[in-house]
């Protein structure tokens, strides 16, 4: 176990981040963020869950969701999207409400145009809270894999996995996907885990069931995560003999306390499910949309189709590092394995695999906790050989160059690559659409938009100011997010 503090990286960590927000973020509501938006926005304005005007009235891209025809037993209009990331984004969403609310008293109102809940500082206040729990969850993986491999190789595995795989997309350019909401969770809920089983405090106890909770409830799928404490208590019986009456007892008490707060936290998603379907539980995507008996286990990985290795293969190189965190913690190794394959069944099970026109095997994004750990043993077994640090790191920044330029290829190639279906047109296409191209992707920075092509080019001073607001706002939370995660002690890398 490395117990080193690594504070000025996670200050380096957090300077990259505002840096690359401020470069790459795309601030948009599209896809399949509509559906999980639509939530916060109905209940807002609406005051009710009825997503007919929000499916349809506020789709100006006729993005996908839910057939407006087909209504649910209770004559409603069906959402088959997580209630969570609504819940994570609220605080954010009403913040912004209500100063868009308190600027506009003394404004004749007959005269402006009521808010419908898409302007531009309610999208914002989305990203804004999407990049709050991806900064969280940055740090949570950055001081799980240090507390085994080291803050260095820790920094790099983070990078590499943000960089590196389908995480990067759906940081910058769909902030109101639930993905890295999701990934974020679950790295949150690793970080608290290990704490709570190094010290065993209640307080810990009860964080840890909050965030499992939440975690579950923004992406159903991370349920298998659960396998975490359900090893650590079957390892732990299989040394009963050690320990003492009361000690089990405690550890039964603080399991039922657990699984109560787990399943306190879902009843949001009950309660809607209730009113949307009328029933308590429910399988709002339908039957039909799982194949468990019949997986495409290996499309999902190798297929031209965002494949997770084809398309990413630095997450391939990341698995085979578990074998290193299984000398560290046997638990957590055998854990974490069963989690990914679970994850890999899940995933390869949906009717569509491929996950549509994702960049990526999206779906694994959940998983980066599993891909940094990995990576960052391997970078650490690297670092033990002579001239092997070096390599490692231009191995790292190889295969960030070329995510970088798939990503490219994903936003601005012709043909999308989205549309290929040959992973040799793909790969030929990184040279002719992908790396000529890359500074394209800053055209996708709505941040620099504001600034300077529709701010200061075109002397629009409204918008400039705007991007001087959304840039302040942006340092200060990720300042007191830095600060807030020190205290926590997670730039303390042992638990």
């Amino acid at each position: 176990m490395h117990r080193r503090r690594s504070k000025p990286l996670i200050w380096i960590l957090a300077l990259i981040f505002v840096l690359t927000c401020l470069l790459l973020q795309s601030i948009r509501l599209r896809g399949d963020g509509l559906s999980y938006y639509a939530y916060d926005r109905s209940l807002l304005f609406d005051h009710d869950l009825d997503f007919a005007n929000e499916f349809q009235a506020y789709n100006p891209a006729h993005d996908a969701t839910p057939d407006l025809t087909r209504r649910t037993d209770t004559g409603l209009v069906s959402n088959p999207y997580t209630v969570g990331p609504a819940l994570l984004w609220s605080p954010f969403i009403l913040v912004v409400h209500m100063v868009y609310r308190a600027t506009r008293l003394g404004v004749d109102l007959c005269a402006a145009p009521a808010a419908t809940g898409y302007e531009f500082p309610y999208v914002a206040a989305i990203t804004l809270g999407t990049n709050f729990y991806a900064l969280l969850g940055l740090l949570a993986l950055c001081s799980v894999s240090a507390h085994y491999f080291g803050s260095r190789p820790a920094f790099m595995a983070v990078l590499g996995i943000w960089f590196g795989t389908s995480y990067l997309h759906y940081l910058y350019f769909e902030p109101a996907y639930a993905h890295v909401l999701g990934a974020s969770l679950v790295a949150l809920f690793i970080w608290s885990y290990n704490l709570y089983h190094a010290h065993r405090h209640w307080s810990l106890l009860l964080r840890t069931g909050v965030i499992a909770g939440l975690m579950i409830l923004t992406r159903w799928q991370n349920a298998v995560f659960l396998i975490i404490p359900v090893v650590d208590a079957v390892m732990s019986l299989m040394k009963i003999s050690s320990r003492s009456r009361k000690q089990i007892t405690r550890a039964v008490i603080q399991s039922w306390i657990f699984i109560s707060i787990v399943v306190l936290l879902f009843m949001p998603q009950a309660l809607v499910w209730k009113q949307l379907y009328g029933r308590w539980l429910t399988v709002p995507m339908g039957t039909t949309s799982m194949r468990w008996f019949a997986p495409a286990l290996l499309e999902v990985l190798f297929s031209a189709r965002n494949g997770l290795f084809a398309w990413t293969p630095l997450v391939a190189i990341s698995v085979v590092g578990l074998a290193f965190l299984y000398r560290q913690d046997q638990p957590l190794a055998i854990a974490l394995l069963i989690a990914l394959l679970a994850q890999w069944w899940v995933n390869a099970s949906v009717a569509d695999w491929w996950g549509g026109s994702a960049f990526g095997g999206r779906r694994f994004i959940d998983s980066s906790v599993i891909f940094v750990v990995g990576l960052a043993g391997v970078l650490h077994q690297m670092a033990q050989w002579r001239g092997g640090r070096t390599i490692g790191l231009l191995a790292l920044s190889l295969t960030i160059a070329w995510n970088v330029a798939l990503w490219t290829q994903y936003a601005v190639g012709t043909p999308p690559v989205q549309s290929m279906h040959d992973l040799g047109q793909i790969y030929w296409g990184q040279f002719t659409d992908g790396f000529p191209q890359v500074y394209r992707l800053l055209g996708r920075s709505t941040w620099l938009d504001l600034a300077v092509r529709s701010g200061i080019l075109q002397q629009q001073w409204t918008n400039v100011r705007t991007a001087l607001v959304w840039m302040v706002v942006l340092i200060a939370m990720v300042y007191l997010v830095v600060r807030g995660a020190s205290i926590m002690g997670m730039s303390n890398t042992a638990p």
